[in-house]
């Protein structure tokens, strides 16, 4: 289950490309963030009774989700990106109703020279992965500007 937003279709692309051919059935519900409720949604994915329901939003959708899985009585283990398993997941759906919830993290390229920069610049033995990730981001955004000034295309020698 996972929010309209830019991120979904590729994420659900790359876990049915792990999943399915390991024989893992994949299935998706993408849902509108702007609504104040997602029982519909909740009812449709009980329905189908999965073993395991990725929620991939962020913690103001999926407060509202948990809550309505809670209230529907659906007990089906979760598990979703760090980004969205919050304290304020935590705080807005409380305890009792997230409890259990797996959480995933992209790991960093410990070891790598990126790596080793982003450790000396944030002062850190041990650079979180967000912290990571920007640094890639800024330096790709850095790459593609200088680029864009020097006036070559991809692919000009």
């Amino acid at each position: 289950m996972m929010p309209q937003q830019p991120y979904t279709e590729p994420t659900i692309k790359a876990i049915k490309a792990v999943c399915e051919p390991a024989g893992v059935k994949v299935s998706s519900l993408i849902y509108d963030i702007r609504k104040t409720s997602f029982r519909s949604e909740v009812d449709q994915m009980a329905e189908a009774k999965p073993d395991i329901i990725f929620i991939g939003g962020y913690a103001p959708d999926i407060t509202v989700l948990t809550r309505d899985m809670y209230r529907a009585n659906v007990s089906i283990p979760m598990i979703g990106f760090a980004s969205g398993i919050t304290q304020a997941l935590i705080d807005g759906a409380g305890k009792p109703i997230v409890e259990g919830i797996y959480t995933l993290l992209p790991v960093p390229a410990t070891g790598s020279a990126g790596y080793e920069n982003v450790a000396k610049i944030t002062g850190k033995p041990q650079p979180d992965s967000y912290s990571s990730q920007a640094y890639d981001q800024v330096s790709l955004a850095i790459l593609a500007a200088a680029r864009a000034k020097s006036g070559k295309r991809h692919g000009d020698t």
